[in-house]
């Protein structure tokens, strides 16, 4: 059989190449810049978590991503303003467009997070229903919760991946 632990899921940071590595990088590294205690670090890893994103750089990432989405608004929102108008709404546009590069990301993740939630609660009663049939077959709860996870692989990935945390906590 196949090991539980080879679940391709959001476990483990992607490993990737070429420019989607080097972007992640400057993300990451973007993300960095922002103080270790801030409020904004903590309910960024809480969202994180909750969308299933447990790597250590993930926070550090999504910060990068949320500081550079606004530069990049903000920018456009003051080229638009120079570019198709008379320049006086340019720091307005500006100011318009870091806010909300600033808030997106932030509702991008809620709703990948709330759609993980809801493919979870889907998949609980069959993961219940696996979990029991293990323990009464004679297993113990830690093969259980490795066995339910093989048997929710294909259907429910995210609540697999799930139970191959919990058994690796």
């Amino acid at each position: 059989g196949e090991d539980a632990l080879s679940i391709p899921s959001v476990l483990n940071q992607p490993d990737l190449a070429g420019p989607q590595g080097a972007m992640l990088d400057v993300f990451s590294t973007l993300g960095r810049l922002i103080p270790e205690g801030s409020s904004q670090r903590e309910s960024a890893r809480k969202l994180l978590l909750m969308a299933g994103y447990r790597w250590p750089s993930a926070v550090s990432m999504f910060l990068g991503i949320k500081f550079a989405s606004a530069f990049t608004l903000g920018v456009a929102g003051a080229w638009a303003s120079l570019t198709f108008s008379d320049g006086g709404a340019a720091s307005l546009a500006s100011l318009c467009g870091l806010g909300f590069g600033f808030l997106l990301p932030d509702r991008v993740l809620e709703r990948v997070a709330s759609a993980r939630g809801d493919r979870m609660r889907r998949g609980l009663p069959a993961a219940l229903d696996l979990l029991v049939l293990a323990v009464e077959a004679g297993q113990s709860v830690d093969a259980g919760i490795l066995e339910t996870s093989r048997g929710l692989r294909v259907a429910f990935p995210d609540l697999a991946a799930e139970f191959v945390q919990l058994n690796l906590e």
